[in-house]
Protein backbone atom coordinates (compact mmCIF):
# COMPACT_ATOMS: atom_id res chain seq x y z
CA UNK A 1 0.00 0.00 0.00
CA UNK A 2 1.33 3.42 -0.94
CA UNK A 3 1.56 5.66 2.10
CA UNK A 4 -0.53 8.42 0.51
CA UNK A 5 -3.64 6.19 0.71
CA UNK A 6 -3.45 6.35 4.52
CA UNK A 7 -4.93 9.87 4.57
CA UNK A 8 -8.19 8.53 3.22
CA UNK A 9 -8.27 5.44 5.42
CA UNK A 10 -7.44 7.29 8.62
CA UNK A 11 -9.78 10.22 7.89
CA UNK A 12 -7.35 12.96 8.83
CA UNK A 13 -7.95 15.42 5.98
CA UNK A 14 -9.11 18.33 8.15
CA UNK A 15 -6.35 18.40 10.79
CA UNK A 16 -3.64 18.28 8.13
CA UNK A 17 -5.23 21.10 6.16
CA UNK A 18 -5.82 23.22 9.26
CA UNK A 19 -2.21 22.69 10.29
CA UNK A 20 -1.18 23.96 6.88
CA UNK A 21 -2.89 27.26 7.73
CA UNK A 22 -3.79 28.00 4.12
CA UNK A 23 -6.83 30.18 4.74
CA UNK A 24 -7.09 31.38 1.13
CA UNK A 25 -8.11 27.98 -0.20
CA UNK A 26 -11.73 27.11 -1.03
CA UNK A 27 -13.78 25.33 1.61
CA UNK A 28 -13.20 21.58 1.78
CA UNK A 29 -16.65 20.20 0.90
CA UNK A 30 -16.43 16.82 -0.91
CA UNK A 31 -19.89 16.66 -2.49
CA UNK A 32 -21.10 16.73 -6.07
CA UNK A 33 -20.46 20.30 -7.22
CA UNK A 34 -18.01 20.79 -4.36
CA UNK A 35 -14.28 20.78 -3.71
CA UNK A 36 -12.10 18.31 -1.84
CA UNK A 37 -8.63 19.05 -0.47
CA UNK A 38 -6.35 16.10 0.15
CA UNK A 39 -2.96 16.29 1.91
CA UNK A 40 -0.20 14.12 0.49
CA UNK A 41 3.24 13.45 2.00
CA UNK A 42 5.96 13.49 -0.64
CA UNK A 43 9.48 14.92 -0.79
CA UNK A 44 8.90 15.65 -4.49
CA UNK A 45 5.99 17.66 -5.87
CA UNK A 46 3.51 15.07 -7.14
CA UNK A 47 1.94 15.04 -10.57
CA UNK A 48 -1.69 13.99 -10.33
CA UNK A 49 -4.83 13.71 -12.47
CA UNK A 50 -8.53 13.37 -11.78
CA UNK A 51 -10.52 11.84 -14.63
CA UNK A 52 -7.49 12.48 -16.80
CA UNK A 53 -7.39 16.21 -15.98
CA UNK A 54 -4.52 17.94 -14.21
CA UNK A 55 -5.50 19.24 -10.78
CA UNK A 56 -4.09 21.86 -8.44
CA UNK A 57 -1.12 20.87 -6.29
CA UNK A 58 0.10 23.42 -3.74
CA UNK A 59 2.70 23.13 -0.99
CA UNK A 60 1.44 22.71 2.52
CA UNK A 61 3.10 24.63 5.34
CA UNK A 62 4.17 21.27 6.70
CA UNK A 63 7.49 19.95 5.51
CA UNK A 64 7.36 17.54 2.56
CA UNK A 65 3.59 17.79 2.26
CA UNK A 66 1.37 18.87 -0.63
CA UNK A 67 -2.32 19.71 -0.95
CA UNK A 68 -4.32 18.27 -3.85
CA UNK A 69 -7.34 20.46 -4.65
CA UNK A 70 -10.06 18.87 -6.75
CA UNK A 71 -13.33 20.17 -8.19
CA UNK A 72 -16.07 17.50 -8.18
CA UNK A 73 -18.60 17.43 -11.05
CA UNK A 74 -22.19 18.33 -10.21
CA UNK A 75 -23.49 15.07 -11.69
CA UNK A 76 -21.06 12.85 -9.77
CA UNK A 77 -22.91 10.20 -7.71
CA UNK A 78 -22.02 9.39 -4.11
CA UNK A 79 -19.20 6.90 -3.74
CA UNK A 80 -15.46 6.42 -3.92
CA UNK A 81 -13.48 8.37 -6.51
CA UNK A 82 -9.78 8.06 -7.28
CA UNK A 83 -7.02 10.49 -8.11
CA UNK A 84 -4.31 9.05 -10.34
CA UNK A 85 -0.74 9.72 -9.20
CA UNK A 86 1.75 9.91 -12.06
CA UNK A 87 4.85 11.08 -10.15
CA UNK A 88 6.88 10.47 -8.04
CA UNK A 89 5.36 6.96 -7.97
CA UNK A 90 2.44 5.57 -9.95
CA UNK A 91 -0.59 4.87 -7.82
CA UNK A 92 -3.97 6.21 -6.81
CA UNK A 93 -5.57 8.12 -3.93
CA UNK A 94 -9.19 7.31 -3.04
CA UNK A 95 -11.60 9.90 -1.68
CA UNK A 96 -15.28 9.80 -0.84
CA UNK A 97 -17.95 11.95 -2.49
CA UNK A 98 -21.16 12.56 -0.54
CA UNK A 99 -24.39 13.25 -2.41
CA UNK A 100 -25.74 16.78 -1.98
CA UNK A 101 -29.42 17.40 -2.65
CA UNK A 102 -30.11 20.52 -4.69
CA UNK A 103 -33.64 21.94 -4.56
CA UNK A 104 -35.75 22.80 -7.58
CA UNK A 105 -36.52 26.29 -8.85
CA UNK A 106 -39.31 27.27 -11.24
CA UNK A 107 -38.85 30.37 -13.39
CA UNK A 108 -40.91 32.07 -16.08
CA UNK A 109 -39.07 33.39 -19.14
CA UNK A 110 -40.95 35.71 -21.48
CA UNK A 111 -38.42 35.17 -24.29
CA UNK A 112 -39.44 31.60 -25.13
CA UNK A 113 -36.58 31.30 -27.64
CA UNK A 114 -34.29 30.94 -24.58
CA UNK A 115 -36.39 27.99 -23.38
CA UNK A 116 -37.40 26.16 -26.55
CA UNK A 117 -34.13 26.54 -28.40
CA UNK A 118 -34.25 26.52 -32.21
CA UNK A 119 -32.05 24.24 -34.30
CA UNK A 120 -29.90 27.22 -35.25
CA UNK A 121 -29.48 28.25 -31.63
CA UNK A 122 -28.75 24.66 -30.61
CA UNK A 123 -25.87 24.71 -33.07
CA UNK A 124 -24.70 28.00 -31.58
CA UNK A 125 -24.86 26.60 -28.03
CA UNK A 126 -22.95 23.48 -29.08
CA UNK A 127 -20.21 25.60 -30.67
CA UNK A 128 -20.01 27.81 -27.58
CA UNK A 129 -19.81 24.78 -25.30
CA UNK A 130 -17.00 23.30 -27.35
CA UNK A 131 -15.08 26.58 -27.26
CA UNK A 132 -15.57 26.92 -23.49
CA UNK A 133 -14.38 23.37 -22.87
CA UNK A 134 -11.20 24.11 -24.83
CA UNK A 135 -10.72 27.35 -22.90
CA UNK A 136 -11.11 25.63 -19.51
CA UNK A 137 -8.54 22.99 -20.46
CA UNK A 138 -5.76 25.59 -20.21
CA UNK A 139 -3.43 25.29 -17.22
CA UNK A 140 -0.93 27.95 -16.18
CA UNK A 141 1.35 28.05 -13.14
CA UNK A 142 -0.06 31.20 -11.50
CA UNK A 143 -1.41 30.48 -8.01
CA UNK A 144 -5.11 31.50 -7.90
CA UNK A 145 -5.08 31.41 -4.10
CA UNK A 146 -2.07 33.65 -3.48
CA UNK A 147 -4.43 35.96 -1.56
CA UNK A 148 -8.04 35.76 -0.34
CA UNK A 149 -10.64 36.01 -3.10
CA UNK A 150 -13.13 38.88 -3.02
CA UNK A 151 -16.81 39.08 -3.93
CA UNK A 152 -17.50 40.27 -7.49
CA UNK A 153 -20.38 42.42 -6.18
CA UNK A 154 -22.12 42.93 -2.84
CA UNK A 155 -25.86 42.23 -2.90
CA UNK A 156 -28.44 39.60 -1.93
CA UNK A 157 -28.10 36.11 -3.41
CA UNK A 158 -31.14 35.21 -5.52
CA UNK A 159 -30.22 31.74 -6.84
CA UNK A 160 -27.79 29.20 -5.46
CA UNK A 161 -25.47 26.98 -7.44
CA UNK A 162 -26.81 23.58 -8.49
CA UNK A 163 -30.54 24.34 -8.40
CA UNK A 164 -32.65 22.00 -10.52
CA UNK A 165 -34.04 24.50 -13.01
CA UNK A 166 -37.49 24.53 -14.60
CA UNK A 167 -38.13 27.25 -17.17
CA UNK A 168 -41.81 27.75 -18.02
CA UNK A 169 -42.39 24.40 -16.22
CA UNK A 170 -39.87 22.61 -18.48
CA UNK A 171 -36.81 20.91 -16.91
CA UNK A 172 -33.43 22.22 -17.99
CA UNK A 173 -29.82 21.78 -16.88
CA UNK A 174 -28.96 22.64 -13.24
CA UNK A 175 -27.85 26.16 -12.38
CA UNK A 176 -24.15 26.45 -13.14
CA UNK A 177 -23.32 29.44 -10.98
CA UNK A 178 -24.44 31.84 -8.27
CA UNK A 179 -26.92 34.64 -8.99
CA UNK A 180 -26.29 37.88 -7.10
CA UNK A 181 -29.16 40.37 -7.32
CA UNK A 182 -27.19 43.59 -7.70
CA UNK A 183 -29.02 46.46 -9.38
CA UNK A 184 -28.45 47.29 -13.02
CA UNK A 185 -25.14 49.01 -13.87
CA UNK A 186 -23.47 47.97 -10.60
CA UNK A 187 -19.71 47.53 -11.26
CA UNK A 188 -18.58 43.89 -11.30
CA UNK A 189 -15.07 43.21 -9.97
CA UNK A 190 -12.61 40.42 -10.73
CA UNK A 191 -12.35 38.14 -7.71
CA UNK A 192 -8.56 37.71 -8.16
CA UNK A 193 -5.62 38.61 -10.38
CA UNK A 194 -5.71 36.97 -13.77
CA UNK A 195 -5.88 37.15 -17.54
CA UNK A 196 -9.04 37.87 -19.49
CA UNK A 197 -9.54 34.89 -21.81
CA UNK A 198 -13.03 35.59 -23.12
CA UNK A 199 -15.16 38.67 -23.75
CA UNK A 200 -18.18 37.48 -25.70
CA UNK A 201 -21.96 37.38 -26.07
CA UNK A 202 -23.02 33.82 -25.18
CA UNK A 203 -26.51 32.46 -25.81
CA UNK A 204 -27.41 31.79 -22.17
CA UNK A 205 -25.15 34.14 -20.17
CA UNK A 206 -25.27 37.08 -22.60
CA UNK A 207 -22.42 39.56 -22.37
CA UNK A 208 -19.80 37.59 -20.49
CA UNK A 209 -16.24 37.99 -19.22
CA UNK A 210 -14.10 34.98 -18.27
CA UNK A 211 -10.84 35.35 -16.34
CA UNK A 212 -8.07 32.75 -16.03
CA UNK A 213 -6.63 32.87 -12.50
CA UNK A 214 -4.13 30.03 -12.99
CA UNK A 215 -3.89 26.28 -12.33
CA UNK A 216 -7.14 25.59 -14.17
CA UNK A 217 -9.21 28.04 -12.08
CA UNK A 218 -11.50 30.41 -13.99
CA UNK A 219 -14.23 32.85 -13.02
CA UNK A 220 -17.16 33.75 -15.28
CA UNK A 221 -19.27 36.91 -15.03
CA UNK A 222 -22.50 36.77 -17.03
CA UNK A 223 -25.55 38.85 -18.07
CA UNK A 224 -23.44 42.02 -18.11
CA UNK A 225 -24.91 45.24 -19.45
CA UNK A 226 -21.49 46.15 -20.78
CA UNK A 227 -17.96 44.76 -20.61
CA UNK A 228 -14.99 46.92 -19.61
CA UNK A 229 -11.99 44.68 -20.32
CA UNK A 230 -10.37 43.23 -23.42
CA UNK A 231 -9.25 39.78 -24.50
CA UNK A 232 -5.73 39.00 -23.30
CA UNK A 233 -5.72 41.80 -20.73
CA UNK A 234 -3.88 41.12 -17.48
CA UNK A 235 -6.01 42.43 -14.64
CA UNK A 236 -5.69 42.78 -10.89
CA UNK A 237 -8.03 41.66 -8.17
CA UNK A 238 -10.81 44.23 -7.96
CA UNK A 239 -10.57 45.39 -11.59
CA UNK A 240 -14.00 46.27 -12.97
CA UNK A 241 -14.79 43.76 -15.73
CA UNK A 242 -18.24 45.14 -16.58
CA UNK A 243 -21.60 46.33 -15.30
CA UNK A 244 -24.55 44.27 -14.05
CA UNK A 245 -27.22 43.74 -16.70
CA UNK A 246 -29.82 41.25 -17.94
CA UNK A 247 -28.43 40.05 -21.28
CA UNK A 248 -28.85 36.41 -22.29
CA UNK A 249 -31.40 34.22 -20.48
CA UNK A 250 -32.36 36.35 -17.49
CA UNK A 251 -35.54 37.46 -15.75
CA UNK A 252 -34.00 40.78 -14.68
CA UNK A 253 -30.73 42.54 -13.87
CA UNK A 254 -28.29 40.52 -11.77
CA UNK A 255 -24.83 38.94 -11.92
CA UNK A 256 -24.39 35.29 -12.81
CA UNK A 257 -21.02 34.22 -11.35
CA UNK A 258 -19.49 30.82 -12.07
CA UNK A 259 -16.31 29.18 -10.81
CA UNK A 260 -14.47 26.53 -12.81
CA UNK A 261 -11.76 24.24 -11.47
CA UNK A 262 -10.15 21.29 -13.32
CA UNK A 263 -12.69 21.85 -16.11
CA UNK A 264 -15.54 21.45 -13.62
CA UNK A 265 -18.19 23.94 -12.52
CA UNK A 266 -18.19 24.16 -8.72
CA UNK A 267 -20.05 26.13 -6.06
CA UNK A 268 -18.79 29.75 -5.86
CA UNK A 269 -19.78 29.93 -2.19
CA UNK A 270 -16.86 27.61 -1.40
CA UNK A 271 -14.53 30.42 -2.53
CA UNK A 272 -16.24 33.50 -1.03
CA UNK A 273 -18.71 33.04 1.87
CA UNK A 274 -22.26 34.39 1.92
CA UNK A 275 -21.53 36.89 4.67
CA UNK A 276 -18.99 38.70 2.46
CA UNK A 277 -21.13 38.71 -0.67
CA UNK A 278 -24.21 40.04 1.13
CA UNK A 279 -22.33 42.64 3.22
CA UNK A 280 -24.23 45.72 1.97
CA UNK A 281 -26.19 48.58 3.48
CA UNK A 282 -29.86 47.80 4.06
CA UNK A 283 -30.99 50.53 1.66
CA UNK A 284 -29.39 48.68 -1.25
CA UNK A 285 -31.23 45.39 -0.64
CA UNK A 286 -34.00 44.60 -3.14
CA UNK A 287 -37.31 43.10 -1.95
CA UNK A 288 -37.04 39.32 -2.17
CA UNK A 289 -40.09 38.97 -4.40
CA UNK A 290 -38.42 41.21 -7.01
CA UNK A 291 -35.04 39.49 -7.04
CA UNK A 292 -34.31 38.21 -10.58
CA UNK A 293 -32.73 34.94 -11.66
CA UNK A 294 -30.98 33.39 -14.64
Amino acid sequence: MKKWTLYFLMGIFSPAIQAAGLDNLPENHPVNGGVTIIPLDSAQKPEVRYEGIKIIVLPSLQSKQWLLIVGIPLDKPAGIEKIAVILPHAGSIPFHVSKKFYVSQYLTITDTSKVDVSTTDEQRVAAETKALNALYSQYTQANPFAKPLIAPVHAPISSLFGLQRFYNKKPRTPHSGLDIAAVANTPVHSIADGKVVSVADYFFTGNTVIVDHGMGVFSLYGHLQQTDVKMGQQINQGTIVGLVGKTGRATGPHLHWSMIMNQTLVDPLLFVPVRIITAVAAKKVQPLEKIPHA
